[in-house]
């Protein structure tokens, strides 16, 4: 199992390592942010190997958010990452509604 974090403090659990993306809102955009990432969220939990998929809200600021996901493998999150949302277009309106980049550093689980 693998926990990836991001450097927004976000995390990722899976059995294999998978990709994350820790979001904080452009100032205005937080009810259209929550709203794609809700939509992104349903699309990956119907997809083969989306074990959980759960959307955190930072208590200190409501713009900054994360995703705990458990996939069954990496290559189960690429696949449905890039089918669902990079291929949809929903990736780029989700960029649209962010205020910075995205950071998806990878992290084993080690105890």
């Amino acid at each position: 199992m693998s926990l990836l974090p991001t450097s927004t403090g976000d995390a990722v659990k899976g059995h294999d390592p998978a990709t994350n993306s820790g979001d904080c809102a452009a100032e205005g955009q937080e009810a259209t942010l929550l709203e794609l990432q809700s939509e992104g969220r349903q699309r990956m939990l119907a997809a083969e190997g989306c074990e959980s998929f759960d959307i955190l809200q930072d208590q200190a600021d409501p713009r900054s958010s994360a995703f705990l996901q458990t996939w069954s493998s990496s290559e189960a999150h690429d696949a449905a990452f890039g089918e669902l949302i990079m291929a949809s277009g929903h990736l780029e309106k989700v960029l649209a509604a962010l205020d910075e980049g995205v950071v998806q550093p990878f992290y084993d689980v080690v105890s």
